[in-house]
């Protein structure tokens, strides 16, 4: 294992208990990260993320993902893998969100990723995952500032 990771961070302006709802509910999710997840938050439970919803099994998302650990309204960490199609789709690497409160309206969100591997395709899955956790970020403050991804068009809120 190397010693590399992506470690990101944003404010957000809303109630940290809100965007603990946003990670850990499937009707959050939907409202920044995917149209479809099935998870059960508990250490062991589903994350699986479905971005495809209509695809084949195999080939929606994160399937085959679990919470490894979960510390209500502060920390949720989960499994994540590769894409499908990818020569290392599964393989794992460890996501972690930490959710911190700025007073009543506002906190930051921490996103680290670990567990990365040498490798031609762990450093296209790099690379590829520190564009892809910034866009998630990204969306999870639109969502709050502009309103809920418009998944038949993702850069539009819904109406």
């Amino acid at each position: 294992m190397s010693e590399r990771f992506i470690r990101l961070e944003e404010i957000i302006d809303a109630p940290a208990a809100e965007v603990w709802k946003a990670w850990t509910t499937v009707e959050g999710l939907r409202t920044f990260l995917a149209p479809e997840a099935v998870i059960d938050v508990k250490a062991g439970g589903a994350w699986e993320i479905h971005f495809d919803p209509a695809a084949p099994e195999g080939l929606r998302g994160s399937e085959g993902c679990k919470v490894l650990e979960v510390k209500k309204g502060r920390l949720l960490v989960f499994e994540w893998n590769f894409v499908p199609g990818s020569p290392i789709r599964d393989e794992k690497t460890t996501v972690a969100i930490e959710i911190h409160a700025f007073g009543d309206a506002q906190c930051q969100v921490g996103l680290e990723v670990v567990g990365w591997k040498e490798g031609a395709d762990w450093d296209a899955g790099f690379a590829y995952f520190s564009e892809a956790w910034n866009l998630v970020l990204a969306r999870l403050e639109h969502s709050f500032n502009a309103g809920p991804i418009d998944w038949t068009n993702p850069w539009r809120p819904a109406a």
